[in-house]
């Protein structure tokens, strides 16, 4: 179970820049949630359908993200990667180089 002041916090309708210490992220069945580290210490937690969509950006370690929980109905979370889509895994820079 994630301690609440480690857990990373929404900002309603505020796009934040986060990066992640682990993709793979840690499922918990007993919740049905995806618990993934962040950089920065924190933890992520998102429901197994909110972590299916993370995952499909495909993350590496480090890489920056753009995340934003939309309030206004219908309520949703939103991902988008901060590395161009045209370019190939083996053509984006390192995060450390960002």
């Amino acid at each position: 179970m994630v301690k609440s002041m480690n857990r990373f916090t929404f900002s309603p309708n505020v796009p934040q820049l986060i990066a992640l210490a682990d993709p793979q992220g840690d499922y918990n069945s007993d919740q049905e949630q995806v618990e993934y580290p962040l950089a920065d210490g924190r933890i992520l937690v998102l429901n197994t359908s909110e972590a299916t969509r993370l995952n499909m950006l495909d993350l590496q370690i480090g890489e920056t993200f753009w995340i934003t929980k939309r309030v206004t109905p219908p309520e949703s979370i939103n991902f988008s990667s901060t590395t161009p889509p045209n370019l190939n895994r083996c053509e984006r820079p390192s995060p450390q180089t960002l």
